[in-house]
């Protein structure tokens, strides 16, 4: 592949799309290049890998969008009942303290938790110590951070409390774990 040109590796890339074995070595060849199309590649062939992976997710971002008709449903908090405000999870000024929030994140990702909110919406919750439970959690918290951001209301201290909790669950729970792992050569 060391001789294929960026152009040739996206449509190689393509013709593979269901092949995680292939993708990887696609992009273990587009990983050392420096051209743009060479990096989006790179970018997409991760992102398709972490698809193709049950335990495997992109973590969220809490930076938003220039224009707020641009952001997607998952960077949107609908403002409804989710498990982490069902089981305590509070931030911001009526919040708890970093060790109180920090314990309640981890037993919500470490344990059963209670059928409280709708069968569906537990189905999404995943299994304890599972990607798609991490994923439910840092999606909730991210999407919520990114609202807070785009609201005129002050919600600094909250925000503060979210980004540090997305740091911990990172790395109490994620890295090393559900991100995509490189490939060695």
């Amino acid at each position: 592949m060391i001789n294929k040109t960026a152009k040739e590796l996206e449509q190689l890339a393509r013709d593979n799309w269901s092949n995680p074995d292939q993708l990887v070595k696609i992009l273990s060849e587009v990983t050392y290049r420096k051209r743009q199309r060479a990096i989006k590649l790179s970018q997409h062939l991760v992102e398709r890998l972490c698809a193709l992976s049950e335990d495997c997710f992109l973590w969220p971002t809490t930076e938003i969008m220039e224009s707020y008709n641009e952001h997607t449903d998952s960077d949107r908090y609908v403002n409804t009942a989710s498990i982490l405000s069902a089981l305590g999870y509070r931030a911001g000024n009526k919040g708890h303290e970093d060790i109180m929030r920090r314990q309640i994140l981890s037993d919500i990702y470490n344990r059963e938790i209670p059928n409280i909110i709708s069968e569906e919406y537990m189905r999404e919750c995943g299994k304890p110590k599972s990607g798609l439970r991490l994923k439910k959690i840092a999606n909730t918290i991210a999407a919520r951070t990114k609202d807070a951001k785009r609201s005129k209301k002050d919600y600094s201290l909250a925000i503060k409390h979210w980004e540090s909790d997305l740091r911990y669950i990172k790395r109490e729970f994620y890295n090393n774990r559900y991100n995509f792992k490189w490939p060695i050569t």
